[in-house]
């Protein structure tokens, strides 16, 4: 196994003077060539007149406001107009004082730093997986650690893994104050976020793992961007559980540039300036620091949660009995619902009479021991099976209006003269 640690900063700046110092040579090359101007010719030296040779007379300037025309002396001079309008000179290009435009990001360059040897592991057994931990050396801190695999079968040539890249940070805190919050469908933890003291490196994020423990088992709910997160599902009520969460710095994704500060000394000339961002390669999610867990936090959660109130209730009189039905609702899906009590309310009573000793198991109900000729409402409820159970809100009272015959049955008459 194969590492070496790079000094990210080091190297950007170290590259970024090679490309200024390239950049420099080439304006200086320039500026010679520039300089490097002919030489005027020296007039030729004709020599001493000769006697009777003639030299050509000097030409005479047009006078004002005629122009010569070439190759014809006998053409008639041409008149400037004086009120013609001349145009203007070009203004020239205004100076760009911010200097060159900046160039593309260049590619960090890795190639002249070399690897070294981490360590050596024998494996005998094909795709078999190792794991190696080793420590970290204080110098790796705030610096990037790149492992390449090399492998060697009996003695042959060997293959080299792809390089995979840690950004090594200092030790990441513990988060705290993690407080519980239990409902009949989840339970909330929240954490305090230690935003404050979290170091800060190239392209990383951060995110937080919570881990839940019920007897001897631990296993991951999941992950968070902010102090915040719920473990879905109905809580197993009675039983103790226990919640931790850590921290971990996430490794980049993708490339991340890193601007260039600009120029170091405040009275370099901003037009020799030129911004040379650098583009870092990622290391990806996969590598990241993982802090320390926080403290357990334990809860029992208690069923002190109802089940909803039974619909639909339908009440049926008949001379014989009244015959009710409903329809059961079990909002939080888990069976938690035990069974059903009836209540019966009539003329002058102060409280519903429950006719359940037991909650029914079927959403049905048959009133045999009445009075048929007294007006009764009736209403239901829903119990799981909590201990003690937790019994639903009543459905509202419906009434099961007696409807008397036209002919009375025989022997009510009777029966009505016995009362008197």
């Amino acid at each position: 196994m194969l590492f070496r640690v790079l000094d990210l900063d080091a190297l950007i700046a170290e590259q970024r003077n090679a490309l200024a110092e390239a950049a420099a040579r080439e304006v200086s090359v320039e500026t010679e060539a520039d300089d490097a101007q002919p030489e005027e010719a020296e007039p030729e030296d004709v020599g001493p007149e000769e006697p009777g040779s003639e030299r050509p007379a000097p030409e005479e300037p047009a006078p004002p406001g005629q122009t010569p025309v070439e190759g014809d002396p006998a053409a008639p001079p041409v008149e400037s107009d004086p009120d013609a309008a001349v145009a203007p000179p070009e203004p020239a290009s205004p100076e760009i004082a911010d200097g060159p435009p900046p160039e593309e990001p260049f590619e960090l360059d890795f190639e002249a730093v070399e690897f070294e040897v981490l360590a050596e592991v024998e494996s005998t057994i094909p795709g078999e997986e190792r794991v190696l931990r080793a420590p970290i050396e204080p110098g790796w801190l705030g610096r990037r650690l790149e492992v390449v695999v090399h492998y060697e079968a009996s003695g042959a040539s060997g293959e080299e893994s792809p390089p995979r890249a840690l950004d090594i940070a200092p030790p990441l805190p513990a988060p705290d104050g993690l407080d519980l919050r239990v409902d009949e469908h989840q339970v909330t933890v929240r954490w305090s976020e230690p935003a404050h003291t979290l170091p800060v490196g190239h392209g990383s994020s951060f995110r937080y793992e919570l881990f839940r423990e019920r007897g001897e088992s631990e296993e991951p709910v999941g992950q968070a961007y902010t102090a915040s997160l719920a473990d879905v599902g109905t809580p197993v009520f009675g039983e103790e559980v226990c919640y931790r969460v850590r921290l971990v710095r996430a490794g980049a994704d993708e490339d991340f540039e890193v601007p260039d500060p600009g120029p170091g000394d405040a009275g370099e000339a901003s037009q020799e300036w030129t911004s040379r961002p650098a583009r870092v390669p990622a290391t990806g999610s996969s590598a990241s620091n993982v802090g320390p867990l926080s403290a357990a936090e334990c809860v029992v959660p208690l069923d002190i949660y109802p089940p909803p109130s039974p619909a639909a209730l339908r009440v049926v009189w008949r001379p014989e009995r009244t015959e009710l039905s409903w329809e059961p609702r079990d909002a939080s899906g888990t069976d938690d619902l035990a069974g059903f009590h009836v209540y019966r309310s009539g003329p002058g009573d102060a409280e519903p009479l429950r006719l359940t000793g037991e909650p029914v198991r079927i959403p049905a109900f048959d009133d045999v021991d009445r009075d048929p000729w007294t007006a009764f409402s009736y209403s239901v409820t829903a119990v799981d099976g909590a201990d003690p159970p937790n019994e639903s809100r009543p459905t509202r009272p419906t009434p099961a209006v007696p409807r008397r015959p036209a002919v009375p049955p025989e022997g009510a008459a009777d029966e009505r003269l016995n009362r008197r």
